[in-house]
C-alpha cells in the first residue's frame, strides 16, 4: 500500500492541531478537528496509519521548543518569496536534542531558508539574502538562504556531480542524502504550520540515519552521519 506520508504534506495549526493533508500536486483536501474524516478523501490506498499523523505531529510539536525556531518561522513570510520553507538540520536535529536531553539549540550550525524563484541570478537572491539579514538582525544565530531554482547552476562545481534543475523548492528534498534529514516547516499564508517529509519523520524521532541511495552521494552522506554522530553519539547510523 502507498504510504500518505511519501506523497502528501501535513498542516498543523498553530497550536498543534491537526488540519490538513495537502498533495504535493493538487489541491487542498480539509478536515474537521483532529482531521481523521480528511483521510477518508484520499481514497483507501493512500490511508496513512494514526501512527504517522501522531509522529508528524509530535515532530512538529518537538521543533516549535527551539525559540531560533518559532521567530524564524514567524518572520519568513516576510522576505516576500515564494514557496519558502525552513528546512532540514535545524529541525531534525532540534528534536534530537530533545530526545538526547539537551537544550533545543544545541549543535545547531545554521538554520537553512529554500525558496523559489525564476530569477536565477545571484543578483536577486543575494538581493534576498540581505533582506533576512536585516529581518533576522536580533536573532543570535546563522541562517542561510538559497534559491533552489538556480542550485543546479553551482551544484557541480562545489560537489562534482551534475544536478538537474528543480520545479519547487522541496523538490530538493528528494534528493538530500539522508532521508532523516528531508523534512520542512513553513507557516502557511493561511497562517497554520506546514510540514513536507516525503520520507516521513520517524527515523529522526527515532534517532536513526538513514541513507537517501537514489540521490549517489554517498561520501556526502558519511561525512555528514559522522559529524552528526559525534554531535549525538546516540544516533543509529545505518551504512550507505
Amino acid at each position: 500500500m502507498r504510504q500518505l506520508r511519501d506523497v502528501f504534506a501535513f498542516s498543523w495549526s498553530a497550536d498543534g492541531q491537526f488540519i490538513e493533508i495537502r498533495p504535493t500536486g493538487g489541491p487542498a483536501a480539509r478536515g474537521g478537528r483532529g482531521g481523521l474524516e480528511l483521510f477518508q478523501c484520499l481514497g483507501a490506498d493512500a490511508l496513512p496509519t494514526r501512527r504517522n499523523a501522531r509522529d508528524h505531529e509530535r515532530f512538529v510539536a518537538l521543533t516549535l521548543q527551539n525559540p531560533v525556531i518559532r521567530v524564524i518561522l514567524s518572520r519568513m513570510n516576510q522576505l516576500g518569496v515564494d514557496d519558502c520553507w525552513l528546512a532540514s538540520g535545524c529541525l531534525f536535529q532540534t528534536v534530537w536534542n530533545l530526545r538526547c536531553g539537551k537544550a533545543p539549540t544545541a549543535g545547531i550550525r545554521d538554520y537553512d531558508l529554500i525558496y523559489f524563484d525564476a530569477d536565477t541570478s545571484w543578483d536577486a537572491e543575494n538581493a534576498v539574502i540581505q533582506r533576512a539579514a536585516r529581518l533576522f538582525a536580533d536573532v543570535d544565530a546563522r541562517i542561510e538562504l538559497r534559491n533552489q531554482a538556480r542550485v543546479h547552476l553551482w551544484y557541480e562545481a562545489k560537489f562534482g556531480r551534475r544536478f538537474g534543475s528543480l520545479t519547487h523548492s522541496c523538490h530538493s528534498l528528494w534528493r538530500y542524502p539522508s532521508r532523516t534529514s528531508a523534512v520542512a516547516m513553513r507557516i502557511h499564508p493561511a497562517g497554520h504550520i506546514e510540514l513536507y517529509a516525503p520520507f516521513g519523520i520517524r527515523h529522526a524521532l527515532d534517532l536513526k540515519v538513514r541513507p537517501n541511495r537514489r540521490a549517489d552521494i554517498a561520501d556526502v552522506y558519511d561525512s555528514k552521519a559522522r559529524r552528526w554522530r559525534g554531535e549525538w553519539p546516540a544516533l543509529s547510523v545505518e551504512p550507505w
